[in-house]
């Protein structure tokens, strides 16, 4: 059946989306987070002071204080009842809270991304390296346009051995997180690099209602061991989580994925106005990867799709992170946010996209290596006036950050390393050979300081303005560790590499909300962004193409129909983004990419049919071009055009027995993979099928991914490559669409013991 026929029945049968608001659920118990928006992330709650929403309802016990009477004069001001929220800012924030996620299965950690509307996920070369993320018209690779946060602290990695802003969610346990926090366009004071198409914030929860062990069995040898311990009791501030699992994938060549994940966090109240919040986590993993195969094999029968060309890809990464979070009230008009992170990070990456085009005798083979400590503090603070019927918060922040990174790319052939990374050229008289795979070695010691204000104004119920402005200053310090070459390329940085370089840019945020009557909603938003490019690339080019900006702008409405049970959301939005200096990790170059500009609209739809069946629907039409056609046509290459995700959700409670599923479907159009659009990546549709049942302390889950058996490309590429061994003998380089296969039908069960 083809996709978009699949995609049109999708539409009749499911009536919706991926995932289920807030709104259309049952009432929740207040949150679990213990701070809210953290001081880094995107301030996507609604209402003038976000962390209200994540507090206690008046008269409750904070969790962790001493369930004692107290006078009124020594009651916690986190006991204070607060005005209902305020519209959202933009027309695409949201927040999707932890029942919605309830309603999903996870195959992997990163698939909690799926519940953000109209951002699409491609698993890419194995279940240990970051995904490829696509959002409003951009390829962000592994995260350059997208920022993503948990808990505030950023999780993008600039200047990667792999890529810059390289994001990998596979150190996440689904399950530890409450709620996701969107935020599309750079419209927002709090997040700065990588924040051009949107921001993600994960935030963990501060409780959990019981203990609880979980098993998972399913295809291809896939399985998975949870713990959740509150050893204190009952919604105790204070748990530890902890998950073993792996697989070996579709793959004719086994996957062979291991992954560990532990999780602990610890929230107390040092006084009745201050709380302190403690995160710490620690992830390792291992695997080997079947890589992006040649579409040609595969469509003239010579390679099974799940087979490989080469066969040793894959890698190793660890990360362990620290995380300190105070948030205080000194009044019922004040709020401070503090936020301290520590992160150790190493991958150990390897790939071949090329095969033999470059290194016949040995294949193409790359080693990628990234070993960092980054470090970073953030505050904010936040101060409520009213003057008569006019409401102001006023919003003062600061953000820094440092990495000390040591990067480095190997030629190797099976994983090892080949010696051949000497530069060409004349060195004491003696010839050097020229080198055929180009190598890097580089510590890099980059720091970011940024601060920012806004101002938010209510003139009245039906009219909010936020007005702000944030700067960043950013250092990149680099040396190169190569032997000195004494023929370096046309306008190379004399030093070889080796240098220091400072930047600042500045940045504009507005924001408009009006509500002509109730639960209509009208938005206005505009603003500057930007994403840093890799160290290299900048101490390459003496600062040019440093910090590329973006301008967007968005106007857009959200609606509240039939008592609240039908929710409407879209926005018609427009960003630029200035040319820039691109550093590819793959091989150690730098090229220049040209501006572009997107354009798009987003359409949410939110529905509750019964008191416990609702439908969703969300779809992003996108156009990304260059602004200049260079000869080879002006289409952005990969940029997704038209992405859609639907759903219908069952959530039927009744004490501790209750019954939850959800039949979903996703689909992505097909997209130019080339500027001429001479080769296209393939779109494809997919549905999935989840089902849980729990009584009393036991609960059993079914999930059918890839419900209807699609045979779909996930992550696609235009390639040049050439494979001269038996039985493909090419004579000549082919440029052509290479890709990772999505996986087969697969069954998956699961059962979980409470205590």
């Amino acid at each position: 059946m083809p996709p978009s026929v699949r995609a049109g029945l999708a539409l009749v049968l499911l009536l919706a989306g991926v995932r289920a608001r807030a709104q259309a659920l049952p009432p929740q118990e207040p949150s679990s987070v213990s701070s809210g928006v953290p001081a880094a992330g995107p301030s996507a709650l609604p209402s003038e002071m976000p962390q209200e929403s994540a507090l206690p309802p008046p008269g409750a016990s904070v969790p962790g204080a001493p369930v004692v009477p107290r006078p009124e004069s020594q009651k916690s001001v986190f006991e204070t009842r607060v005005e209902a929220p305020a519209p959202t800012t933009a027309a695409s924030a949201d927040t999707i809270r932890e029942r919605d996620l309830e309603l999903r299965f996870y195959p992997t950690p990163e698939d909690i991304l799926r519940v953000v509307p109209g951002l699409v996920i491609a698993q890419h070369q194995g279940g240990g390296k970051a995904d490829q993320l696509f959002l409003r018209g951009f390829d962000a690779d592994h995260g350059t346009d997208v920022a993503l946060y948990i808990d505030g602290v950023p999780i993008n990695l600039p200047s990667n051995g792999h890529g810059q802003g390289f994001a990998d969610l596979h150190f996440l346990i689904p399950e530890t997180i409450d709620r996701v926090q969107v935020t599309k366009g750079p419209y927002f004071v709090e997040t700065g690099d990588f924040d051009t198409a949107g921001a993600v914030n994960l935030l963990t929860r501060r409780s959990f209602p019981e203990s609880s062990v979980t098993g998972e069995y399913g295809s291809f040898d896939t399985w998975r061991v949870l713990g959740v311990a509150s050893p204190f009791g009952k919604d105790s501030p204070t748990w530890f989580a902890a998950e073993v699992d792996g697989t070996n994938g579709p793959f004719l060549s086994p996957e062979g994925l291991l992954r560990y994940n532990l999780f602990f966090k610890s929230t107390f109240n040092v006084s009745p106005t201050t709380r302190i919040s403690i995160l710490a986590t620690a992830y390792g993993s291992q695997w080997s990867a079947s890589g992006q195969i040649p579409a040609l094999f595969v469509d003239s029968g010579q390679l099974n799709r799940f087979g490989s060309i080469d066969p040793t890809e894959g890698g190793q990464t660890q990360r362990q992170m620290l995380v300190l979070s105070l948030e205080s009230r000194p009044s019922p008009a004040d709020q401070i946010l503090l936020t301290a992170y520590v992160v150790r990070y190493v991958l150990r990456l390897y790939n071949d996209f090329t095969f033999q085009l470059v290194d016949p005798a040995h294949f193409d083979e790359i080693e990628q290596d990234d070993s960092r400590v980054y470090a970073g503090f953030n505050a904010l603070y936040r101060k409520r006036i009213d003057a008569g019927e006019v409401r102001t918060v006023t919003t003062l922040g600061a953000q820094a950050r440092l990495d000390s990174i040591n990067v480095a790319l190997w030629h190797v052939q099976k994983r090892v390393r080949l010696a051949d990374c000497t530069p060409a050229g004349t060195v004491d008289g003696v010839d050097l050979p020229a080198v055929t795979n180009a190598c890097d070695n580089s510590d890099i010691f980059q720091s970011d300081l940024a601060a920012f204000a806004q101002e938010d104004v209510r003139f009245a119920r039906w009219a909010r303005v936020l007005l702000g402005v944030r700067a960043d200053l950013f250092e990149w310090n680099v040396t190169n560790q190569l032997p000195y070459n004494p023929n370096p390329p046309p306008g190379a940085n004399p030093n070889q590499g080796t240098g220091v370089v400072q930047k600042a840019i500045v940045n504009p945020k507005l924001q408009a909300v009006f509500t002509p009557v109730p639960a209509w909603d009208l938005y206005l938003d505009a603003g500057g962004g930007f994403h840093s490019n890799d160290a290299r690339a900048i101490v390459y080019s003496n600062g040019v193409g440093a910090l590329p900006r973006a301008w967007g702008a968005e106007v857009g409405t959200r609606l509240s129909l039939l008592d609240g049970r039908l929710d409407l959301a879209g926005a018609l939005w427009f960003l630029y983004l200035q040319s820039e200096f691109v550093f590819n990790p793959d091989d150690g170059t730098t090229q220049e990419a040209g501006s572009t500009r997107r354009y798009g609209f987003d359409f949410e739809a939110r529905y509750q049919i019964l008191s416990w069946l609702w439908a969703d629907l969300d779809i992003s039409l996108a156009h990304a071009v260059y602004t200049t056609d260079v000869g080879n046509g002006n289409a952005v290459a990969l940029a997704p055009t038209f992405t859609g995700q639907a759903g219908l959700s069952v959530f039927h409670p009744a004490g501790f027995d209750g019954f939850r599923a959800r039949l979903g479907a996703r689909w992505v159009g097909a997209r130019p993979a080339t500027p001429d659009r001479t080769l296209y990546a393939q779109g494809y549709f997919v549905m999935d099928l989840y089902g849980a049942y729990r009584w009393r302390f036991v609960e059993v889950g079914l999930s059918i991914q890839n419900l209807l058996d699609s045979a779909y490309r996930e992550a696609q590429f235009a390639t040049t490559y050439q494979v001269s061994e038996a039985p493909y003998s090419q004579k000549a380089p082919v440029t052509g669409i290479t890709f990772t296969p999505g996986n087969p039908i697969g069954v998956y069960a699961s059962a979980t013991l409470y205590f």
